[in-house]
């Protein structure tokens, strides 16, 4: 089973540079640090576009994690990234946002033989700002993943994140932490949620991210 991870990072030249380049740290900090954690022999496949003025800076980031990144462009041109000859597994995430250190062990204990399309949705995790940390349940997150059986070329990011539960079979996993998502001043949607409890050493454990990034970044 060929595994890819799919994760859009610039976001055009209405964005301003000095926010794209802090979208670059949470990436190098945040996002690789925990991807470079997991189990498995995956591809990262990188939404970035040509112009972007800090697309080599951008491109090292994703290659921090320690992985083989391909660049793409579009969703028709992740499509033909892939090496459909077999089944494949595709996991979104974002450019700002962890996994758990163990979440694709999980994921990959959790995929059997099926003959159909079916989406593995991790519906717990964390959700972080200004230093307090909440533990959120989530039922069309954007940590979703989908099994294509041979013959079937869809990938995760061809349907909006809240889209997914309405398009394929969802097997959700299990009810463990899995994700962290981290709010901070350069969100494009901003979120009035405030989590309220501490960010405690047995969360700290489990994401394998810079957490001294995530305290400056509250500092700043």
């Amino acid at each position: 089973m060929n595994h890819y991870v799919l994760t859009s990072s610039y976001r055009g030249p209405d964005y301003p540079l000095d926010s794209n380049a802090r979208r670059i740290a949470l990436l190098r900090g945040i996002t690789a640090r925990s991807l470079a954690a997991q189990d498995g022999d995956w591809t990262w496949l990188a939404f970035v576009a040509p112009d972007d003025p800090l697309r080599e800076d951008r491109l090292d980031a994703f290659r921090s994690a320690g992985h083989t990144v391909i660049p793409v462009t579009s969703t028709a041109e992740a499509e033909t990234a892939i090496d459909w000859s077999g089944p494949v597994l595709t996991t979104r995430i974002d450019d700002d946002d962890a996994f758990s250190r163990d979440a694709f062990a999980r994921l990959y204990a959790a995929i059997g033989p099926h003959a159909a399309p079916t989406a593995y949705i991790f519906p717990v995790g964390y959700h972080v700002r200004d230093g307090r940390a909440a533990l959120n349940r989530h039922l069309r997150n954007a940590w979703s993943s989908l099994y294509a059986p041979v013959g079937f070329r869809e990938h995760i990011r061809l349907h909006q994140h809240q889209r997914v539960p309405g398009r394929y079979p969802v097997v959700y996993l299990d009810d463990e932490p899995a994700w962290l998502r981290v709010s901070h001043p350069d969100n494009e949607r901003p979120t009035s949620q405030r989590p309220r409890g501490p960010i405690t050493s047995s969360v700290r454990r489990l994401f394998p991210v810079d957490w001294d990034l995530l305290a400056r970044r509250v500092a700043a």
